[in-house]
């Protein structure tokens, strides 16, 4: 056998290596000072691609929500939950942390429909500017330590781990009243 034509295996084996040892390197900070070429805020299915949409529209607030987090490290994947328990519309989970990006998680109660669900995306959305406004948030602990900081105990909680703040509360008012007048 000609050892001449035998493909080169070991240099892309290697960079494939050092690319998956190196990306985790890069600080948070460096990720915030590139500029990423793909949508931060990610809709997974039609309802919430609806409530997306319908927010982009008919909020000036949600718009600037979602920039402040195109601008962010974060990617935040949307979804409809319908296994959540009534009280509770909406949460914010931290997902996890790699290659100097954050990854979050929002789902929305799929008994939330209209424009209540646009408002109930933008509060989350406004959580998820909280968490990319502070780059020290890079697991569920600490993003539990930021809401004990900034929020305050959701009245919704049972177990000790689901937090508010008046900012999203605030948020999400605003939203719902962006979208009322802009229907009348």
């Amino acid at each position: 056998m000609d050892m001449s034509i035998r493909p080169r295996r070991f240099p892309r084996f290697l960079s494939i290596v050092m690319a998956g040892v190196m990306l985790p390197m890069l600080s948070i900070g460096e990720a915030q000072e590139r500029n990423f070429n793909f949508p931060h805020v990610r809709p997974l299915d039609a309802s919430t691609r609806a409530a997306f949409s319908s927010g982009m529209k008919g909020s000036p607030l949600f718009r600037e929500l979602v920039a402040q987090l195109e601008g962010s490290d974060l990617i935040v994947h949307v979804e409809s939950d319908c296994t959540m328990r009534d009280r509770v519309q909406g949460k914010l989970l931290f997902v996890t942390a790699a290659g100097g990006v954050r990854y979050l998680r929002v789902r929305i109660g799929c008994a939330v429909s209209g424009i209540r669900q646009v408002a109930i995306l933008g509060h989350e959305l406004r959580h998820a500017v909280e968490v990319a406004d502070a780059p020290w948030v890079v697991d569920e602990s600490t993003m539990a330590e930021e809401y004990r900081r900034i929020g305050f105990q959701s009245r919704s909680d049972t177990d000790g781990s689901s937090f508010e703040s008046r900012a999203a509360i605030d948020a999400g008012e605003r939203i719902l009243r962006d979208l009322t007048i802009g229907t009348q």
